[in-house]
């Protein structure tokens, strides 16, 4: 079961998985109502998520976190079923490169939310969460004595000697239509690419842990978790998303005997300077 892409209704696969096995569970279902006119088969009900919450409270590990993709009404469902097991962590928030027009009497949605959630007996302290520091500049910053609200303080200096910035909620990541063809499948509305898997997968996991996806779609975790040294068990129901994303997991596999596999070999994926900059060249161009 592990390191394999299943073939089969997530539903009906998730009882098999082992109680307290999985490190991460990290997701991307259907939404409430997402694109309800064009894919109705695809979205889920209070009562599916009321389901996977069951399944997810069985198969997580006490440390385990949750990691799931959401719009608004999607965010409320999930909160609404997971409330019974998991508390609420944070959430990253998507900035796409372009969005989707919706309709002429509301803004094109341009974001999505990724929620974190863990057992809620679970303690902050034993979580996994290793910060994805992004490149700056150094500084050395002198504070001097002041009065502040009438209240005096000493000077101070502030320092940072290697120019790394701790991670933001903002997330900077190419939509489908703006990744390389290679990586892209036609016919799939809400492909993520391996850049933004990847850094979510290497901020709430470590190499060896088990990562579960049970609405694998691309399959794009699975080739992300190899990458990154992380076992996994992904369940797509779709027979030819499920075909296209083995065919692609076997490629990947097979680059192995011409370049070493280490985590190095995505480090590529991690650098979100070139979508920032688009996305800041855009704004500038709109003002």
């Amino acid at each position: 079961m592990i390191n394999k892409i299943h073939l089969a209704d997530a539903f009906d696969l998730l009882p098999s998985i082992p109680a307290g096995s999985v490190d991460l569970i990290y997701t991307d279902p259907p939404f409430v109502t997402a694109l309800a006119g064009l894919y109705q088969s695809w979205n889920l009900s209070n009562h599916d998520f009321e389901v996977l919450g069951d399944q997810f409270n069985r198969i997580l590990k006490p440390t385990g976190q949750i990691a799931i993709f959401a719009d608004y009404l999607t965010g409320l469902a999930i909160g609404n079923a997971f409330q019974k097991y998991f508390a609420f962590r944070f959430y990253f928030l998507w900035i796409k490169s372009h969005g989707q027009p919706i309709g002429k009497k509301q803004p094109i949605s341009n974001t999505e939310m990724i929620l974190v959630w863990k057992h809620k007996k679970a303690k902050t302290s034993d979580l996994i969460f290793n910060p994805q520091y992004e490149t700056g500049t150094a500084y050395r910053k002198v504070h001097k004595a002041g009065n502040l609200t009438r209240k005096k303080y000493n000077g101070y200096l502030t320092e940072n000697v290697t120019g790394d910035r701790f991670p933001t909620q903002t997330l900077f990541y190419p939509a489908k239509d703006n990744l390389p063809k290679s990586e892209r499948i036609e016919g799939m509305p809400c492909q993520k690419s391996f850049a933004l898997i990847g850094y979510l997968v290497n901020s709430l996991s470590n190499p060896g842990d088990l990562i579960l996806d049970p609405f694998s779609g691309s399959g794009a975790t699975a080739i992300a978790c190899y990458r990154l040294n992380r076992n996994f068990i992904c369940i797509e129901r779709d027979p030819k998303y499920y075909a296209e994303s083995i065919k692609r997991l076997e490629n990947e596999m097979a680059q192995v005997n011409l370049f070493a596999k280490n985590e190095t070999s995505i480090a590529g994926l991690n650098d979100i300077r070139p979508v920032k900059d688009k996305i800041a060249v855009f704004a500038e161009n709109r003002l």
